[in-house]
């Protein structure tokens, strides 16, 4: 209801003139609409887009950094003091100017990691300390961290030592372990190895057999009740073979005490991929019984 501004007449809203004076009732005034001028779009303000974005690329980059700078770092770094110190435990006697971690490699179809490790001596290394030296620590598996049981074990792969004075021992040694009687004992009739051909796997056959029988070695003792009471057998006295394609099988035996202190001779079958110099085990048989298996064969 409204009122007639000149006699005060109440009538409906609609009503354009007065029912008592006649009066004509003034316009109702129109609510003022915001328009937007034909051709042009609200401004819409960017500023959180822009602030979204660069927040987004900030955490991107930072997970980069991470990944690629802090892990790589602290993993090198475990890697390093690991070995400085069972090498100075294990030999006291000789001094180590650096040791290098070249790269860790995180294998997913494998158990563990391979670190390739350089070692710079800071004196002079005669031969045998040499090979004493790089069968010590090739192949060797590092314990993972005691703060995170999950992470993978790391291996020794491959090894360089260089001692002060430039001396290079490193191509003799597989002969030089054949033929030690402390290591492999070999008889008059044997014959000493021959430099053999370079095989697929970027490494010689003698080198790519001795990485597979040192891979056993150190590998079998992982899956047996009492691994400390394990004698495998002689280099000599085992089958190892390049398959083609970068993969290398072996056999042989071993003698290990079972649970009830007895001592019995078990059989193992090792498979290992060899490529670009560096080793890996696929899949490990102990008698009949597959211990391990990457999938790949």
């Amino acid at each position: 209801m409204k009122k007639c501004p000149l006699c005060g007449h109440e009538m409906e809203d609609e009503a354009r003139f007065c029912s008592a004076c006649g009066e004509k009732m003034p316009e109702p005034e129109e609510k003022a609409e915001a328009t937007v001028p034909k051709g042009k779009l609200p401004v819409v303000s960017k500023t959180p887009l822009k602030l979204l974005l660069i927040i987004l690329a900030a955490i991107i980059a930072l997970f980069f950094f991470i990944t690629l700078v802090i892990i790589p770092r602290s993993e090198k770094a475990a890697v390093r003091s690991n070995i400085t110190d069972i090498f100075s435990a294990a030999f006291p006697g000789i001094p180590i100017k650096k040791v290098i971690i070249n790269n860790v490699r995180d294998f997913s179809s494998t158990w563990e990691k391979q670190a390739d490790v350089t070692i710079v001596m800071d004196c002079a290394l005669t031969e045998s300390e040499y090979d004493e030296i790089y069968r010590f620590l090739y192949l060797r598996t590092l314990p993972s961290a005691e703060s995170s049981r999950s992470e993978k074990p790391t291996q020794v792969s491959p090894l360089e030592i260089i001692d002060n004075s430039g001396n290079d021992y490193a191509s003799g040694y597989w002969s030089r372990r054949e033929s030690d009687p402390t290591v492999v004992p070999q008889s008059a009739s044997t014959p000493a190895p021959t430099p053999s051909s370079q095989s697929n796997s970027g490494v010689s056959e003698e080198d790519a057999k001795w990485a597979v029988y040192l891979m056993a070695e150190e590998t079998i003792p992982k899956y047996l009740n009492c691994p400390s009471t394990m004698e495998i057998c002689l280099f000599r006295d085992c089958t190892i073979k390049d398959v083609g394609f970068n993969i290398w099988k072996g056999e042989g035996y071993f003698d290990a005490e079972n649970l009830y202190g007895a001592t019995v001779r078990s059989k193992w079958n090792i498979t290992c991929t060899i490529k670009d110099g560096i080793i890996h085990l696929a899949k490990l048989k102990i008698d009949d019984i597959v211990v391990y298996n990457d999938g790949t064969q």
